[in-house]
């Protein structure tokens, strides 16, 4: 089990309504390349709707006991600008 208080994660397990804002929220005040947070187990495709492929953001998901861990990781400059959706090919 991951100890909350020593590895940062923020807990939002018991959000049921207004989950997307709150982790949109905690995203846009991130100045780490990193942010991580516990949500309701089973709600995983759910967030990935919700993000679609995360923008600036590589989203990764890890089941734990009763929870997911959703960990957010900032997209290197190459993956960035490594985007095909972004091109227009003729």
């Amino acid at each position: 089990m991951i100890d909350i208080k020593i590895a940062g994660i923020i807990d939002l397990n018991h959000v049921v309504c207004g989950l997307v804002p709150e982790i949109v929220k905690n995203l846009n005040a991130c100045e780490e390349n990193t942010i991580r947070f516990f949500i309701r187990q089973g709600i995983e495709l759910e967030m990935q709707n919700s993000f679609g492929s995360g923008g600036i953001w590589n989203i990764t998901f890890e089941n734990d006991f009763g929870k997911t861990l959703l960990t957010f990781s900032k997209k290197t400059d190459a993956e960035l600008n490594n985007n095909q959706l972004n091109k227009l090919q003729f």
